[in-house]
């Protein structure tokens, strides 16, 4: 449970659907074709005659007809399942039979492109916010609206067209256009691959394309096509990201030539979405790939000049019907025009401060950069210096390869995991919390707010999947233009992300109520911050005797680092107890120490970063030793302990952001209308999380 989820059980009302909802399932891994079967013709050299018209109707696939696969099947699996059955997507089957999920060609091109391992299962892929649904599940009430989307701020991948959907448009209509020279992209404009670039630019050209498909450049025009199922395949063989594309994909066996391809400028336009509509011949073999894409060829020597895909369909159309509109609107305004000749004066914008982004507060504190082949015991010594929960991990060339934090520290000191395991090799394992496979679900764009983020940070908290909900990265240094988040793009790679905890976004809430006081158009995420600065530590705790993990004085530190790990919490408040052996030891009494007994200290995740230096002595060391170390004792009172780290529950949020900035700690333990006992503990999380929901509300109120 984590510290989000133990505030669900205390009737918080941020509801779990308000936080886990795929409210935009296409951003995280949007479907290819969910649901279809790519379009494909089995002409000949050159398409030629009149093809009989077909229309879209019976030619998309439903989910029973796709490929299945399992959660334990391997994207290296996945892609051999696509090239060998030539659909886009495969259907994930869950142990009760039911088929919710879909893993699709994108999936496994972003997978490639983020240096994911051949090997990773469909269930890691899922758990990293990959896939997508079968369907649209039904609007949520107005009680259970959505966290504003993520689509707008989160790194995302770019979707792709449906050949059918594009192509029924225009069988069911025209375009204004004749013959496929009219709707063709020339050679100049269309997405190419150069000699001598690598499949990691062959990825990112593929993503970018709505046809899954680059014209291939020669010495003498183009000489043949790269496909989607041609990066399948360099998947299934593991090429390397950093290999000569086409000098490795041109020998590719029972690869479809160029010639194949072909269609003529002059065909008419219906032969040509009668081809890409046309399910695969029998005599074809689907091993050797899917056809979604045509070059145009000029009549007479086959010289290529374009290429013709249903995306090129769908921009026509778009084109036709904008023409359309604005002779519409021009014909209104020449009616209209007698009617008035004032014209109308603009709205005066005034020069307002600008709103707090997530890229100014991650400027304000560098995060540690360490090497993959490094030990987990170099990464320990390193937060440890910087006073950072988290670090960047880079390979010897530099590239991305994810974060490592202090949770991550804290789940190998209660495995036992040796000092020497290399940085690599725990990223690679399960437990790891920001594997590079997740690092696009929890980047953000450099210019969303400090609000945006809490909304990310919060619905990852309430997910609860074991991957890491009290760190983002920001991705600094980029025009915010929708491009594919990738992980191999130079050796300087590593300054482009900044880290953001949540102890920076609660720093960043009270810049945001400082920038908001001064007249910044912050909208509604300013909004937002002022109204959670403005509630008290009482809404946003969680509750002593219901929500919060205990170990006890007498308890080894191994066992109080297993107690915050099995509550999916990053600290543990210290109660009195019983020792092994005392005849208080009783299940009644242990639940009256933890619920209402002296609280000596609290023990968190910076005390397993600062223990994992000293491995071999946890199972012998106490708590109570281990406070004792920091200047607590046993007999100490309970208003002293609390004095050191603590708010008082009628305290503002405010107030609790500016403490825990101030003394860089997480965690603050919140003592009560007394003044004397300590009923709870508040954490940077609690805030952001409190936040979410206030930004939550202002959007849907």
């Amino acid at each position: 449970m984590t510290e989000c989820s133990a505030r669900k059980q205390q009737g918080s009302p941020l509801k779990p659907s308000a936080l886990d909802v795929d409210v935009d399932e296409t951003m995280v891994t949007p479907p290819t074709t969910p649901g279809t079967t790519p379009a494909s013709t089995p002409f000949g050299k050159t398409l030629q005659g009149h093809a009989a018209p077909l229309t879209a109707k019976g030619v998309a696939s439903q989910p029973g007809d796709l490929p299945t696969c399992s959660l334990d099947t391997s994207l290296g699996e996945v892609a051999d399942l696509l090239i060998a059955t030539g659909h886009t997507a495969v259907v994930v089957s869950e142990k009760t039979g039911a088929f919710e999920r879909l893993i699709t060609e994108d999936d496994v091109l972003t997978g490639y492109l983020q240096g994911a391992p051949w090997d990773i299962t469909v269930r890691e892929w899922l758990r990293g916010g990959g896939g997508s649904s079968i369907t649209a599940s039904a609007p949520p009430s107005s009680a259970e609206q959505p966290i504003p989307p993520r689509s707008s701020n989160v790194e995302g991948r770019q979707g792709n067209h449906s050949p059918h959907e594009a192509l029924q448009g225009f069988l069911s209509g025209s375009l204004g256009a004749t013959s496929v020279a009219d709707v063709m992209e020339p050679c100049a404009s269309a997405p190419s691959l150069m000699p001598g670039q690598t499949m990691a630019q062959l990825l990112r050209g593929l993503l970018a394309s709505p046809s899954r498909a680059l014209l291939v450049a020669g010495e003498g025009g183009v000489c043949g096509l790269a496909t989607a199922s041609d990066a399948l395949w360099g998947f299934k063989q593991q090429v390397c990201r950093s290999a000569d594309a086409w000098a490795r994909l041109s020998t590719r066996p029972g690869r479809i030539e160029l010639e194949h391809y072909r269609i003529s400028t002059e065909a008419p336009l219906q032969q040509a979405a009668s081809a890409l509509l046309r399910p695969p011949s029998a005599s074809q073999e689907t091993s050797t790939g899917i056809l979604r894409s045509l070059v145009a060829v000029r009549p007479g020597d086959f010289e290529v000049v374009g290429m013709l895909s249903p995306s090129h369909f769908v921009q026509k159309r778009a084109a036709q019907q904008e023409a359309d509109i604005k002779d519409e609107q021009q014909v209104e305004s020449e009616s209209d025009v007698t009617k008035s000749s004032v014209p109308k004066r603009r709205r005066q914008h005034k020069n307002l401060p600008n709103a707090v982004t997530v890229a100014d507060i991650a400027a304000q504190r560098d995060a540690p950069v360490c090497s993959s082949d490094k030990t987990l015991a170099d990464a320990a010594d390193s937060l440890a210096g910087s006073g950072r929960t988290a670090c960047v991990v880079v390979d010897s060339q530099g590239n991305l390869c994810g974060v490592l934090t202090e949770n991550d520290l804290l789940q190998a000191l209660v495995d036992g995991t040796s000092h020497g395991c290399s940085i690599a090799q725990w990223l690679r394992g399960g437990p790891a919390r920001l594997p590079g496979f997740m690092v696009p679900a929890l980047t953000l764009r450099a210019s969303a707010t400090v609000a945006d983020a809490c909304v990310e940070m919060a619905q990852q908290a309430q997910r609860d999947e074991g991957f890491a909900c009290h760190h983002l990265l920001v991705r600094v240094g980029s025009a915010d233009g929708g491009q594919s988040l990738d992980t191999t793009t130079n050796s300087s790679q590593a300054q482009s992300f900044r880290l953001l905890s949540a102890l920076d976004l609660v720093r960043g809430m009270i810049d945001t109520v400082a920038a908001e006081a001064s007249g910044a158009a912050g909208g509604a995420g300013g909004a937002a911050a002022v109204r959670a600065s403005d509630l008290t530590v009482e809404v946003a705790m969680k509750d002593r005797m219901h929500a919060v993990a205990s170990c006890k004085l007498s308890d080894t530190l191994d066992k109080a680092f297993q107690v915050m790990v099995d509550a999916r919490q990053n600290c543990a408040i210290v109660v009195h107890g019983a020792a092994v052996g005392d005849p208080r030891l009783t299940g009644e009494f242990e639940q009256e120490q933890r619920e209402h007994g002296h609280v000596h200290g609290i023990i968190t995740a910076d005390d397993a970063l600062l223990a994992f230096m000293e491995h071999d002595r946890i199972q012998s060391t106490t708590v109570a030793s281990w406070l004792q170390r920091f200047g607590c004792t046993d007999d100490e009172d309970e208003a002293r302990v609390a004095g050191r780290r603590s708010i008082p529950c009628s305290a503002s949020l405010s107030e609790a952001a500016l403490a825990m900035a101030e003394f860089n700690v997480h965690h603050l333990l919140v003592v009560g209308p007394t003044g004397s006992k300590i009923t709870g503990v508040i954490s940077s999380l609690d805030i952001v999380q409190a936040l979410a929901e206030c930004y939550f509300n202002a959007m849907f109120d």
